[in-house]
């Protein structure tokens, strides 16, 4: 099922396909702000690996744990 965010303007922004939140982001915010959240969304990528690699965190329960924090971001 697809995910609908609402803008303060009142516009309903479905997020699928080529549509995603960086690209609203954007939209609303400008490059450099989209940008910023790439940024910070790679960071979260990084930490995320960090705290699975330490934790030894087996291979499918990692990948499982990775594709749902990329899909929750939905920038990847």
């Amino acid at each position: 099922m697809p995910e609908i965010i609402t803008t303060k303007d009142g516009k309903n922004h479905t997020l699928v396909g080529s549509t995603s939140l960086i690209s609203i982001i954007r939209d609303y915010c400008g490059d450099e702000t989209a940008k910023a959240c790439c940024r910070r969304a790679a960071a979260v990528m990084d930490k995320l690996e960090y705290i699975l690699d330490i934790n030894g965190i087996s291979a499918a329960k990692a990948e499982e744990i990775r594709s749902a924090v990329q899909n929750s971001i939905n920038i990847y």
